[in-house]
């Protein structure tokens, strides 16, 4: 979708991705039938992002980041010393 978004055709995006332009064309369908929105009007030879689709890209995009992250930060504990820790609190005696 990126691809398509960017390029605003399926064929040069499909040469960018090296996947079959068909591919390309049946996996947008199926997006958008998925999802309940058209993502993009076709105009002669070339396809732009509608109004939902600049939105569902945006978000789509926001997700991703979020998940990057959350696999960066995944890698970052996974490196980080484990065991335990004890904690010792020493209580002064009552007050007088």
């Amino acid at each position: 979708m990126f691809e398509v978004g960017e390029l605003e055709s399926v064929t040069k995006a499909a040469e960018r991705l090296n996947i079959a332009q068909p591919a390309i064309s049946r996996q947008l369908r199926s997006l958008e039938q998925d999802i309940g929105v058209r993502l993009f009007n076709r105009e002669g030879r070339g396809i732009v992002l509608t109004n939902a689709g600049l939105v569902f890209r945006d978000r789509v995009r926001t997700v991703l980041r979020e998940l990057d992250l959350a696999q960066i930060e995944r890698k970052a504990l996974s490196r980080s010393p484990g065991g335990r820790i004890d904690v010792g609190l020493l209580i002064p005696s009552a007050r007088r």
